[in-house]
């Protein structure tokens, strides 16, 4: 990244944005002004699921951090800021022993439970760092020193191999405790960072966005920060930079403090780090609120929860691939196949006769089960039993469904939908059959 270019690129708009880094609750509850809002999908977002969350500034919405997560040393879940700062402080301290020692199968397990943080740590991510063997102490070394002279490429040599800097949503979580300029980029953050940019160049009437200013997001429709059918703000894919990304927003981040030293932010222990989880909060939906501006944008339909730091939930990762096709032969456990197809409400399947429709809502919760049984749990058989006996058990992937979704009681009988969505998760790359288990991918029995 040409850092001259785009700080020339960033100063407006780092101007605009002071205006809205620190205005408090109590200075704004007069008139009642609200920066953004959106209503929490779930209880990982919020502390009940179908609450409002909402910020006055930047800063506000750094204090009303929240997101449940497990804290991979503990086991136990944490919400707040300050327990993932404390949580990612041990795991830094970790990583940089073992880099120190150079023992590969330790830093690999502590790059694993960042991943595990992150909530990634089951999806194809960090890909090189997981391949490295014996080399990754090295390799880490290297990126470590990288980093923090200010890298101006994206490789760096080990043993006199050449290797790319690997940026995706996994290790742009181990970079960042590895260098104190390193942000966390996720979909996220790259929404909020496209609903400011956005909004900043519609007050100030651009004809276009700058091109060192088109933030990628990620994946979800409610992230989106694209007005109409404009694609000013690219989508995290093939065509995307996530390097080349990931530099402009430290860039940008080092920007806004710099310009506003006596900040709110500048009284936090890390204020880039503070800065960050502000943009993490706002960007869970940005399609979702109503703002200072008095106007309300559209509303998401589809009802999806999103796992913590840009992990899709498994109802987004199945309407992400459904909607590049709209239609999907889905392979069956023991053979054939069946269609299934996307649509607002859910994926449409012509295997279920006139019960076609599986609500998003189905896949959010055998997610929920899935994560409550450390990712695995029996399937369920609604054939040879009723529901709460000992065939078809409440805590079976078929007995919640019957009982949170359809709202079926102890001794129902109930209507035999285990196959298709067994079959749809195995398709997208969520889960894996066992023996009459249905386990999170990588899980296992």
């Amino acid at each position: 990244m040409e850092e001259q270019e785009f700080r020339a690129d960033a100063e407006n708009f780092v101007n605009w944005l002071a205006r809205y880094l620190d205005t408090s609750r109590a200075e704004s509850a007069a008139n009642n002004e609200v920066l953004h809002q959106w209503t929490a999908r779930s209880d990982r977002a919020a502390p009940q699921a179908g609450a409002i969350w909402s910020c006055k500034s930047l800063f506000d919405a750094y204090q009303n951090y929240y997101w449940k997560t497990r804290n991979p040393l503990t086991k136990g879940f944490i919400f707040s800021y300050t327990e993932s700062a404390e949580c990612l402080a041990q795991l830094g301290e970790k990583l940089r022993e073992t880099i120190e020692n150079g023992d590969a199968k330790q830093c690999l397990q502590v790059c694993e439970d960042i991943l595990r943080w992150g909530g990634v740590q089951n999806r194809p991510v960090a890909s090189l760092i997981r391949s490295l063997g014996d080399g990754l102490p090295r390799y880490l070394k290297a990126v470590e020193a990288m980093l923090n002279e200010g890298p101006q490429t994206n490789f760096v040599v080990i043993d006199g191999k050449r290797h790319a800097l690997e940026v995706d949503s996994g290790t742009t979580k181990i970079y960042s405790l590895l260098s104190t300029d390193w942000a966390i980029y996720d979909g996220r953050v790259g929404a909020a960072l496209g609903w400011l940019v956005r909004r900043w160049a519609e007050e100030m009437a651009l004809a276009e966005v700058p091109e060192r200013l088109r933030f990628a997001w990620g994946y979800e429709p409610r992230r989106n920060p694209n007005v109409e059918k404009k694609r000013t703000f690219p989508m995290f894919g093939a065509g995307v930079d996530r390097f080349q990304q990931n530099l402009r927003l430290n860039c940008l981040l080092r920007m806004i403090l710099e310009a506003n030293a006596s900040s709110q932010f500048m009284r936090t222990a890390h204020p880039l780090r503070a800065l960050e989880a502000a943009l993490f909060m706002i960007g869970y939906s940005v399609r979702e609120h109503r703002d200072r501006y008095g106007e309300a944008a559209a509303l998401d339909v589809l009802e999806l929860e999103a796992d913590p730091v840009d992990n899709c939930s498994f109802a987004a990762k199945i309407s992400a691939r459904l909607r590049e096709r709209s239609r999907a032969a889905i392979p069956k456990q023991n053979g054939g196949q069946f269609n299934a197809e996307w649509s607002e409400e859910g994926v449409i399947v012509d295997c279920l006769g006139p019960n076609s429709l599986l609500p998003w809502r189905v896949f959010d919760e055998v997610e929920r089960l899935l994560d409550e049984n450390v990712g695995n749990a029996r399937r369920g058989n609604a054939m040879g039993g009723t529901l709460g006996d000992a065939l078809l058990p409440f805590d079976s992937v078929e007995g919640r469904i019957a009982e949170k979704i359809y709202g079926r009681k102890q001794g129902d009988a109930v209507f035999r939908r285990i196959s298709p969505i067994a079959n749809i998760l195995v398709w997208a790359g969520v889960c894996e059959h066992e023996t009459k288990m249905l386990c999170k991918a990588g899980k296992g029995q």
